[in-house]
């Protein structure tokens, strides 16, 4: 078996799993969190299942202290209070960016992967009026 391939899978296996553990925290700080598409939420939750017990808590506990150094720091307290929709996105490098739309600003929410656990916030647009 080619080694290249190996690693490759395997890092890709870590960082599904890591998105699908910051997607899981971030959307747990909202009164009501929708994910618009559950076919790629079901797809990362098998990443993140295929994680043991142990790994799964050490990289909650790395995704939190990420999350709360940076996009939770950006983000006002009375943001988390209300619903928002969720879409995940993959973007070209395989990377997910998380989607929030609270229906007047959509913020867009990705890891820069393992093993550095950062995490970039950015406001994406303003979310279209009905």
């Amino acid at each position: 078996m080619n080694t290249n391939t190996t690693t490759y899978s395997a890092n890709l296996s870590k960082r599904k799993a890591l998105d699908y553990c910051l997607y899981m925290l971030l959307a747990s700080y909202f009164d009501k969190a929708v994910c618009k598409n559950k076919t790629l939420e079901n797809k990362l939750y098998l990443y993140y299942k295929e994680l043991s017990a142990d790994k799964q808590v050490d990289m909650e506990k790395r995704c939190l202290k990420a999350l709360k150094k940076s996009a939770l720091a950006k983000m006002p307290n009375n943001y988390f209070h209300q619903k928002v929709e969720i879409s995940l996105v993959t973007k070209a490098g395989g990377e997910t960016e998380i989607l929030l739309d609270d229906g007047f600003t959509v913020i867009g929410v990705m890891s820069t992967g393992a093993p550095a656990y950062k995490v970039c916030t950015r406001k994406v647009a303003m979310a279209k009026e009905a």
